[in-house]
């Protein structure tokens, strides 16, 4: 059974949940809770989201994100892919660590978003492992608290309003009003009016579209990069025949779309202008053999992955 695609927008805000295989730890110690937050360090240069909460706990973690390019999908892929890696590496084992595909739920309105975002920075408090947010070293709470800038928070939205200098305290006061939330089983807000629904508006069929990972932007941006990499005009790559430094690149595109987008073989070759989808494969499988031995491609094509 096929996955259902995910809905993004870009200047859309996401609850996602992270949680380890069979509810098992994904943190064991210190250094794995600063690798994940390296991880999602690292992410944010591609532009793809901003961190505008998050909380870390021993076997889950929650994040408020915003979507900047309708590719939130692109980011939790290649920190949770990254950060697994590692992980399995140094403590030596094999196998899935997170449990499924990251969970998310696009959020209804700004009153949606402050609500969870109280709710992560309580987790911690409602879980036991503290009695005040600021304690926890997992969150971003105490970041927040003190207006302390750091690529973590984003635009720090949920702060913004709490100016002056009772900022600090109001802020804490308005995060900790409630210390107490209903969950669902699965361990999202158990409250009406947060989460898009297959009823919300957004979500329904005639604007299903707009919201799934848009294929036009994808590729544009996949083309633009590539261009740039290699020098070509892009016109000069798609419409490569006999042009060996063209054509190269045109693979190279074609690679990383294959690898990183929902485009099939069949639609590469319509927008790539190739003969057949299966002179797409065959381009792909040369890049691939080529990039397995040289390291500046391979490093390039997963900058996209």
């Amino acid at each position: 059974m096929a996955r259902k695609q995910r809905v993004d927008l870009a200047g859309s805000f996401h609850h996602v949940m992270v949680r380890g295989v069979d509810r098992q730890p994904i943190f064991r110690s210190e250094r794995d809770f600063r690798r994940y937050l390296d991880s999602m360090e690292e992410a944010l240069r591609f532009g793809w989201v901003r961190i505008e909460a998050r909380c870390l706990l021993m076997n889950h973690l929650h994040l408020l994100i915003e979507s900047l390019t309708g590719e939130m999908w692109r980011y939790m892929h290649r920190v949770n892919s990254n950060f697994a890696a590692r992980f399995n590496r140094i403590h030596n084992r094999v196998g899935h660590l997170f449990q499924g595909r990251f969970k998310s739920k696009i959020l209804l309105s700004n009153e949606a978003v402050f609500e969870v975002g109280r709710y992560i920075h309580m987790n911690p408090v409602q879980a036991g492992i503290v009695r005040d947010p600021r304690d926890y070293r997992w969150s971003s709470m105490k970041g927040l608290y003190l207006n302390r800038p750091e690529p973590l928070s984003g635009n720090r939205r949920l702060r913004s309003p709490f100016s002056g200098p009772d900022g600090a305290e109001d802020f804490f006061r308005f995060t900790t009003a409630r210390s107490e939330f209903i969950e669902t089983a699965d361990g999202w807000l158990d409250q009406e009016g947060l989460y898009e629904t297959e009823n919300s508006p957004s979500a329904s069929p005639a604007n299903a579209s707009v919201g799934v990972v848009r294929t036009d932007e994808v590729f544009e941006r996949v083309l633009r990069v590539v261009s740039a990499e290699f020098g070509i005009p892009i016109d000069r790559l798609i419409n490569a025949w006999r042009d060996r430094h063209a054509g190269y690149a045109k693979g190279v595109t074609a690679a990383i779309l294959s690898m990183s987008s929902p485009l099939t073989s069949a639609e590469i070759a319509e927008r790539l202008r190739y003969r057949s989808p299966g002179g797409v494969r065959q381009a792909v499988q040369r890049i691939r053999e080529v990039a397995s031995r040289d390291l500046s491609l391979r490093k390039f094509i997963n900058s996209f992955v």
